[in-house]
């Protein structure tokens, strides 16, 4: 009786070691993120958005698109303010679900437009996204700041002294 207890219990503790040890090994169960999805609603791209983003030399700058999509006709107009304060004129047709945009002056490409959520548009080609703002909101970017010159510049001191001797 003995040993049949006692091969009992090392087969339940053999058991317990061999489970503990796949245990380890085992994945969790994947959580399945819940979105919503909803319908497609081209009248969204009508709006005024802005791109903020570094300058790269430790300011900001910023993009302004302003769209009027017509529903009836799947056309686009507007235009498109870069960093610089230069305005564009800019159309574009719906296909599928995306505004493809190109500039009215001179027929090239400006961009494809997706609608990320009700408030946020991605542009390929640029980085970041649009964001919708109101239009009187709309940061406009302010004219490079006229850079001060001196009229007389100055002088290093060493320089006088090697000029004196």
């Amino acid at each position: 009786m003995k040993k049949i207890l006692c091969i009992l219990i090392a087969a339940l503790a053999m058991t317990c070691v061999a489970n503990a040890q796949t245990g380890s090994k085992r994945k969790a169960p994947r959580k399945v993120a819940k979105t919503a999805v909803q319908a497609f609603n081209p009248s969204t791209f009508t709006g005024t958005y802005n791109n903020t983003y570094s300058d790269g030399v430790g300011g900001t700058v910023t993009d302004i698109l302003v769209l009027n999509f017509d529903v009836a006709t799947g056309i686009a107009t507007g235009e498109y303010t870069n960093e610089s304060g230069i305005i564009k004129k800019i159309s574009g047709k719906l296909v599928g679900q995306k505004l493809e945009c190109t500039y009215d002056e001179d027929g090239d490409e400006f961009a494809t437009i997706t609608i990320i959520n009700a408030n946020t548009l991605k542009l390929e080609g640029f980085t970041g996204t649009f964001k919708r703002v109101a239009a009187e909101d709309a940061a406009k970017p302010a004219p490079d700041a006229a850079v001060e010159v001196n009229e007389e510049a100055p002088v290093d001191p060493a320089f006088e002294l090697l000029k004196n001797r």
